[in-house]
């Protein structure tokens, strides 16, 4: 399955014409979510994208990349606004190829619904396990075999792969595996993170509740620029923020939390 853009939306507004961005043509129809609200107060227009910090993997893998999950362009100059809205918990494992460069852009991914492992000792619920098969050109997602065979820890889930590949071989055929987001079986998924897969390995798999707030021009699912340092960045920790959050991006060229 070719998926092109993430869930959720981003709208933008301007106080001239109304531009509605919907980097998500999804299905999202309300529920649990996070909705970030961002003036733009600068004298310049602003494009955005949102990133989450990346995911606790176990076993630690080569290089794991965070992907924007949604973008905002063209945020009109001292009254212009951006809206970020996405669900908190509609996590799914992803696993397939990715290939981009500046000739070339391939995305096939396919999706495994997922649930977090929560609990404690007798009231342990294990996380999901979505068991990748590797037996095509493109990996993707066999049956779920139940909750039987569940191994997610406490706030993860388990994305097992088989053998009958190598490291190398994935790597060379774009293959990846990771965290994406999707509302709905029939939802386009968008990619939070990915990574190149190993064989035989049983990855735990824990997202993150921190999220960033990029000022830069970027298309949906683009991996982190190699000069992105989110240290110098807006970060919003939704661990100990409300699940809706107002910025303003101010003439110091700051990106803030609106405090009024």
């Amino acid at each position: 399955m070719a998926d092109e853009v993430p869930l959720a939306q981003a709208k933008v507004f301007s106080d001239t014409m109304p531009q509605l961005d919907l980097m998500a043509r999804s299905l999202f129809n309300g529920g649990a979510s996070y909705t970030i609200t961002l003036l733009n107060k600068t004298g310049a227009s602003q494009s955005y994208a949102l990133f989450s910090q990346p995911p606790s993997v176990k076993p630690t893998v080569e290089r794991l990349t965070s992907h924007a999950i949604l973008v905002a362009r063209d945020v009109a100059a001292r009254t212009g606004n951006a809206f970020f809205t996405f669900p908190r918990d509609k996590y799914h494992a992803i696993c397939g190829v990715n290939q981009q460069d500046d000739s070339v852009h391939l995305r096939v991914l396919d999706r495994c619904a997922v649930t977090l492992g929560s609990g404690r000792t007798s009231n342990f619920h294990r996380g999901t396990t979505c068991a990748m098969d590797a037996s095509s050109a493109t990996p993707f997602f066999a049956s779920w075999a139940g909750p039987a065979d569940d191994q997610g820890e406490i706030g993860a889930f388990c994305l097992r792969t088989p053998g009958g590949f190598t490291f190398e071989k994935a790597k060379n055929n774009h293959w990846i595996a990771g965290l994406g987001l999707s509302t709905s079986g029939n939802a386009l998924v968008g990619i939070y993170a990915s990574f190149t897969p190993g064989p035989r390995t049983d990855y735990q798999i824990g997202p993150s509740q921190v999220f960033y707030i990029v000022p830069r021009a970027l298309d949906a699912n683009d991996p982190t620029p190699d000069d992105l340092d989110f240290s110098q960045e807006c970060k919003l920790d939704f661990a100990s923020l409300s699940s809706s959050v107002e910025l303003v991006h101010d003439d110091d060229n700051v990106i803030r939390i609106f405090n009024p």
